[in-house]
């Protein structure tokens, strides 16, 4: 029997007081899992963020049992277009590498060696 049904209870009143209080805890714990899952889109957006446009985020204050960590700079709302290093600017750097040595076909290796040179 469910603790939200009415005969479960010996009173109207014992029922709306438990069902309040049952509906309460299901909020609770739904908002817990929504705020973990925000969290870890949030995370993944930064990662990607970090990769492909070179935004460097920082810790300023780290998370506990009961908040949340507290990164800087917010996510934007569109991310910055300036941003350097990052793999798109690095592989545009090949691409301007290859073409001003005249070279239209490369190996696996030769790739390797400029995306490192382009990270140096």
């Amino acid at each position: 029997m469910s603790l939200e049904n009415r005969d479960a209870w010996a009173s109207d009143a014992d029922w709306q007081q438990g069902y309040q209080w049952i509906v309460e805890l299901q909020a609770n714990l739904m908002n817990g899992c929504v705020d973990r899952i925000v969290e870890m889109q949030e995370r993944t957006y930064r990662l990607l963020d970090a990769a492909l446009n070179g935004t460097v985020y920082a810790v300023d204050t780290p998370a506990t049992s009961t908040t949340l960590a507290v990164v800087s700079p917010a996510i934007p709302d569109v991310p910055d277009s300036t941003a350097k290093a990052s793999v798109r600017d690095n592989l545009e750097e090949i691409r301007a590498l290859l073409e001003a040595n005249g070279t239209s076909e490369v190996g696996i290796e030769d790739v390797l060696n400029l995306i490192l040179m382009a990270l140096a």
